[in-house]
Protein backbone atom coordinates (compact mmCIF):
# COMPACT_ATOMS: atom_id res chain seq x y z
CA UNK A 1 0.00 0.00 0.00
CA UNK A 2 0.66 3.60 -0.38
CA UNK A 3 1.50 6.10 2.84
CA UNK A 4 -1.00 8.73 2.88
CA UNK A 5 -0.94 12.66 2.58
CA UNK A 6 0.84 14.67 5.33
CA UNK A 7 -1.79 16.60 6.99
CA UNK A 8 -1.61 20.27 6.72
CA UNK A 9 -1.50 22.99 9.75
CA UNK A 10 -4.10 25.04 10.19
CA UNK A 11 -4.81 28.28 8.54
CA UNK A 12 -4.26 31.45 10.18
CA UNK A 13 -8.11 32.59 9.92
CA UNK A 14 -9.13 36.14 9.17
CA UNK A 15 -11.02 38.77 10.90
CA UNK A 16 -14.51 39.74 9.16
CA UNK A 17 -16.46 38.52 6.01
CA UNK A 18 -14.93 38.96 2.74
CA UNK A 19 -16.84 40.35 0.22
CA UNK A 20 -16.98 39.82 -3.32
CA UNK A 21 -16.39 42.21 -5.99
CA UNK A 22 -18.60 43.74 -7.37
CA UNK A 23 -21.04 42.85 -4.35
CA UNK A 24 -21.83 45.20 -1.59
CA UNK A 25 -23.19 44.92 1.94
CA UNK A 26 -25.46 47.20 4.41
CA UNK A 27 -25.98 46.74 8.04
CA UNK A 28 -28.56 48.64 9.95
CA UNK A 29 -27.72 51.20 12.12
CA UNK A 30 -30.01 52.47 15.13
CA UNK A 31 -29.24 56.32 16.15
CA UNK A 32 -31.40 56.83 18.82
CA UNK A 33 -32.33 60.94 19.68
CA UNK A 34 -31.42 60.86 23.49
CA UNK A 35 -34.11 62.37 25.91
CA UNK A 36 -33.29 65.89 27.35
CA UNK A 37 -34.71 65.40 31.26
CA UNK A 38 -34.78 68.38 33.67
CA UNK A 39 -35.16 68.15 37.09
CA UNK A 40 -35.33 70.24 40.31
CA UNK A 41 -35.86 69.00 43.68
CA UNK A 42 -38.71 71.37 45.83
CA UNK A 43 -36.00 71.10 49.05
CA UNK A 44 -33.38 68.50 49.80
CA UNK A 45 -33.82 68.61 53.53
CA UNK A 46 -36.53 67.63 55.18
CA UNK A 47 -37.63 65.76 58.64
CA UNK A 48 -38.66 61.88 59.03
CA UNK A 49 -42.25 61.37 57.28
CA UNK A 50 -42.11 64.82 55.43
CA UNK A 51 -42.16 64.71 51.34
CA UNK A 52 -40.02 65.90 48.25
CA UNK A 53 -41.25 66.86 44.90
CA UNK A 54 -39.56 66.15 42.03
CA UNK A 55 -40.24 68.49 38.99
CA UNK A 56 -39.06 69.08 35.41
CA UNK A 57 -39.76 68.67 31.87
CA UNK A 58 -38.49 65.94 29.09
CA UNK A 59 -37.67 66.62 25.45
CA UNK A 60 -38.82 65.92 22.98
CA UNK A 61 -42.35 65.54 24.44
CA UNK A 62 -42.94 62.27 26.05
CA UNK A 63 -46.31 63.54 27.55
CA UNK A 64 -48.07 60.00 28.42
CA UNK A 65 -44.89 58.01 29.00
CA UNK A 66 -44.12 56.66 32.33
CA UNK A 67 -41.56 58.23 34.42
CA UNK A 68 -39.13 56.78 37.62
CA UNK A 69 -37.83 58.38 40.88
CA UNK A 70 -34.97 56.21 41.36
CA UNK A 71 -33.17 55.44 44.63
CA UNK A 72 -29.22 54.55 44.95
CA UNK A 73 -28.71 51.21 46.63
CA UNK A 74 -26.68 51.80 49.89
CA UNK A 75 -23.71 49.85 47.77
CA UNK A 76 -23.52 52.87 45.20
CA UNK A 77 -24.11 50.04 42.54
CA UNK A 78 -27.67 50.33 41.09
CA UNK A 79 -30.81 51.92 40.97
CA UNK A 80 -34.35 50.80 42.67
CA UNK A 81 -37.47 52.53 41.42
CA UNK A 82 -39.64 53.94 44.27
CA UNK A 83 -42.01 55.66 42.68
CA UNK A 84 -43.75 56.03 38.94
CA UNK A 85 -45.73 59.08 37.89
CA UNK A 86 -47.11 59.80 34.37
CA UNK A 87 -45.53 62.74 32.08
CA UNK A 88 -48.31 65.41 31.90
CA UNK A 89 -49.40 68.04 29.26
CA UNK A 90 -46.48 69.76 27.82
CA UNK A 91 -44.18 66.46 28.33
CA UNK A 92 -43.75 67.94 32.43
CA UNK A 93 -44.33 65.66 35.08
CA UNK A 94 -44.50 65.99 38.91
CA UNK A 95 -43.23 63.37 41.24
CA UNK A 96 -43.55 63.76 45.24
CA UNK A 97 -42.48 61.00 47.49
CA UNK A 98 -42.35 60.92 51.22
CA UNK A 99 -39.10 59.61 53.44
CA UNK A 100 -39.41 57.89 56.65
CA UNK A 101 -35.99 56.66 57.55
CA UNK A 102 -33.35 59.17 58.91
CA UNK A 103 -30.07 59.67 56.80
CA UNK A 104 -29.47 60.28 53.57
CA UNK A 105 -30.91 59.11 50.56
CA UNK A 106 -29.22 59.44 46.87
CA UNK A 107 -32.27 60.08 44.06
CA UNK A 108 -32.60 60.27 40.59
CA UNK A 109 -35.56 60.90 38.07
CA UNK A 110 -35.00 58.66 35.22
CA UNK A 111 -37.34 58.20 31.57
CA UNK A 112 -36.74 55.02 30.12
CA UNK A 113 -36.10 54.91 26.38
CA UNK A 114 -38.38 53.32 24.06
CA UNK A 115 -38.03 52.35 19.94
CA UNK A 116 -37.10 55.61 18.73
CA UNK A 117 -35.48 57.73 21.67
CA UNK A 118 -32.91 56.72 24.14
CA UNK A 119 -34.01 57.06 27.88
CA UNK A 120 -32.32 59.55 30.22
CA UNK A 121 -31.44 60.18 33.71
CA UNK A 122 -31.13 63.43 36.11
CA UNK A 123 -28.23 64.07 38.21
CA UNK A 124 -28.18 62.69 41.20
CA UNK A 125 -29.99 64.65 44.11
CA UNK A 126 -28.89 63.94 47.88
CA UNK A 127 -32.10 63.99 50.64
CA UNK A 128 -31.03 64.32 54.13
CA UNK A 129 -33.85 62.60 56.13
CA UNK A 130 -33.82 64.67 59.61
CA UNK A 131 -34.79 62.05 62.51
CA UNK A 132 -37.31 63.53 64.88
CA UNK A 133 -38.15 62.88 68.38
CA UNK A 134 -40.71 59.87 69.14
CA UNK A 135 -43.09 62.34 71.00
CA UNK A 136 -43.62 64.23 68.07
CA UNK A 137 -45.38 61.14 66.42
CA UNK A 138 -47.64 61.45 69.30
CA UNK A 139 -50.26 63.82 68.61
CA UNK A 140 -50.77 66.16 72.03
CA UNK A 141 -54.02 66.47 73.38
CA UNK A 142 -55.75 63.25 74.24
Amino acid sequence: GSTGSTGSTGSSGSTGTTIPAGKTRSAVLFIGVQDALTAQASTTTINQGQSVTFTGSVVPDKTGHVIYLERENTAGTAWHVIAVATVGPNSSYSITRAFFEAGSVVVRVKIPGDPDNQGAASSPFTITVNQISPSALVPSGG
